[in-house]
């Protein structure tokens, strides 16, 4: 058995494992991926500006988001998978699931809700039409009762600044969003996603004290500008406390556990799909990121740096 807690995806209900439940909820990963593969869609509402994203119904107890390939975007699809089989080999819960789905774009012209169906002609030319007209997407698990969290606002990223300066103390009230957010930073970095704070991508469940880890389309470039790394390892070294469990992942992530990760997607294996330098940038930055924590460790002590569970 790989040494990794994707390999614990499929396994069954008896075993004891904390992720496989999406983000502390009674919802089982498996079962989300199994619907977001499988069931019928049924209708489509566009959402968002930068991407071409629909709010999908489903044949199905939940429901999804269907984000395609567009002239802008070609590898967005792949990267939202990516983002999310990478949160699954580190034991993070909190990734809504994603799965890589062909859709006939007459089934997506069919299904667009009456309000938007005037907005075809815009849209199809965003898209990219494979073969037999098909389009590339990935259905994305759709979140209900996100709430947002102000953290993205300049006066909240000065809080998560306080929150992971080992310097200051840690409100006990905050601790679960510090978690969240430490673990955020250090995802993105990993990833390469630099736009998460620049306004709606830090949402928290209903309660307010967890944040999901969401809209990855822009995850594992196969590269980032001088300008845009920098201002990544900026917020990175700004964090110097940490989750134990993410540090203890994150060492113990390869290229042979994400790959054996990714093999669960079958349109990875196709020819075309996906650019093994997004693999190699992953991991120099890994290698940056466990430097930098490292580096934290000694300067401070473990029981200082690694503070979250």
């Amino acid at each position: 058995m790989l040494g990794c807690a994707c390999a614990l995806l499929l396994a069954p209900a008896a075993a004891q494992d904390p992720t496989e439940s999406f983000a502390g909820t009674s919802l089982r990963q498996s079962y989300i991926l199994e619907q977001l593969t499988s069931a019928s869609m049924l209708s489509f509402r566009p959402v968002g500006s930068t991407s071409t994203v629909f709010r999908t119904l489903l044949r199905s107890t939940i429901g999804a988001a269907f984000k395609a390939a567009t002239e802008r975007k070609p590898y967005g699809p792949q990267s939202e998978v990516a983002a999310y089989r990478l949160a699954r080999c580190l034991g993070l819960a909190n990734v809504p699931p994603a799965v890589l789905r062909y859709l006939p774009a007459s089934t997506l012209q069919a299904g667009i809700d009456a309000e938007h169906s005037s907005q075809w002609p815009e849209i199809s030319q965003r898209l990219i039409m494979g073969r037999d007209d098909k389009v590339l997407g990935a259905a994305i698990y759709w979140v209900e009762g996100m709430r947002d969290t102000g953290l993205d606002t300049t006066s909240g990223q000065a809080r998560v600044a306080a929150w992971h300066n080992v310097a200051l103390p840690l409100p006990e009230a905050d601790a679960s969003l510090a978690a969240d957010a430490s673990t955020m930073v250090a995802f993105d970095y990993l990833i390469g996603n630099w736009d998460r704070w620049s306004g709606g991508n830090v949402k928290s469940d209903p309660s307010g004290q967890h944040l999901y880890l969401r809209d990855h389309d822009a995850a594992l470039p196969t590269h980032l500008s001088e300008a845009l790394h920098r201002h990544m390892l900026d917020r990175l070294t700004q964090t110097q406390r940490f989750s134990r469990s993410f540090y203890a992942a994150l060492r113990g992530l390869s290229r042979e556990s994400y790959r054996h990760e990714l093999e669960r997607e079958p349109a990875f294996a196709s020819a075309g799909l996906w650019d093994p330098t997004r693999i190699d940038r992953l991991f120099d930055r890994r290698a940056t990121l466990l430097s930098h924590i490292a580096a934290l460790i000694d300067e401070y002590g473990a029981n200082k740096v690694l503070v979250f569970p």
